[in-house]
């Protein structure tokens, strides 16, 4: 995996999904310009908020592709961080300028509906990215909010500071593992369960194997996050994992019937059934709450305590 600059003077913001409100706009902005760094905005991220000329996406496709390209090229910019997430990822999926950034490696930092690109880095660009904060919620959240000033400034220093390293923290679940084997190494795999589940079956689909994945969602019913986990089970890619954790599942909540943590354990009993990975939740991780960064095809070391991240993403 390659290495890719810090954060020092410049980021870009890239709205590859839907648009912000101009007051969250505004609110991240103000993150950026009270610690001096610059903003780039190719589109500005509110251009299209409530307008829907291009379905529930801020610009037309080929307006995204440009506005990615043009922070790729533009050699001010040390990253590009999502503005939000929202529909419209997968439509630039196919034709996003991945050989251009690998000839430019730039750091991609995002979650929600971002997860579709990020997750393309490690094997397509040959860089890590980051599954976290992003613009338009935990920047724009950082004045008001503990959790998001947490989330902020841990990925402030992995994106700062090459020697930072950093555990997530979680509870341990299940695991028929043998007792000499407390731990175990992985590549670092996170995003949205919905958006993992979106790309099973197409040429984006990510490989599973040997990771550490990590998982989060937000706003789907216990029965349909029920449907997806036994998917992953039925696709055999939980198969040959090193270890899996789940974030925070949240607004996931049902009236009646079981509720989130009810299939989650019968999910882990049954997985538990076929394979002796350590399995954790509770880690810090999705919307809704703080969200520490996840770099996205970096090693790490999964224990009954956590996620130890072993590498920086950064030069």
């Amino acid at each position: 995996m390659n290495k890719v600059r810090s954060l020092k003077n410049k980021i870009g913001v890239f709205t590859g999904g839907s648009p912000l409100s101009k007051e969250r706009f505004d609110l991240g902005l103000s993150y950026f310009k009270n610690h001096n760094i610059e903003v780039a905005t190719p589109i500005l991220p509110y251009r299209d908020y409530g307008i829907y000329l291009n379905g529930f996406a801020n610009g037309s496709k080929e307006e995204r592709l440009r506005a990615a390209q043009e922070l790729i090229e533009n050699k001010d910019v040390d990253l590009i961080l999502s503005a939000r997430g929202g529909a419209g990822i997968q439509e630039i999926l196919s034709d996003f300028p991945y050989e251009l950034l690998s000839k430019n490696p730039k750091l991609i930092i995002g979650q929600s509906d971002v997860t579709a690109l990020i997750l393309q880095m490690p094997h397509r660009a040959g860089i890590s990215a980051i599954h976290g904060p992003q613009f338009g919620s935990e920047f724009a959240d950082y004045e008001s909010l503990d959790s998001a000033k947490k989330s902020v400034d841990t990925l402030i220093k992995l994106l700062t500071d090459p020697e930072f390293r950093y555990t997530l923290e979680g509870r341990y679940l299940s695991g028929n593992r043998s007792p000499n084997k407390s731990s175990a190494t992985g590549t670092l795999l996170a995003g949205n369960l919905s958006i993992l589940i979106s790309l099973l079956g197409t040429p984006f689909d990510v490989p599973y194997s040997d990771s550490i994945l990590i998982i989060e969602e937000v706003g789907e019913s216990p029965h349909k996050i029920d449907r997806m986990l036994r998917q992953l089970l039925l696709s055999k890619k939980l198969d040959k994992i090193s270890g899996i954790a789940f974030g925070r599942f949240a607004k996931c909540e049902s009236k009646h019937g079981p509720q989130v943590q009810d299939v989650i354990k019968n999910f882990i009993t049954e997985f538990s059934k076929i394979s002796d990975v350590i399995v954790l939740d509770s880690l810090e991780v999705g919307h809704w709450g703080c969200s520490m960064p996840v770099p996205i095809g970096i090693k790490a070391e999964i224990t009954d305590s956590g996620i130890n991240i072993l590498e920086s993403p950064i030069q």
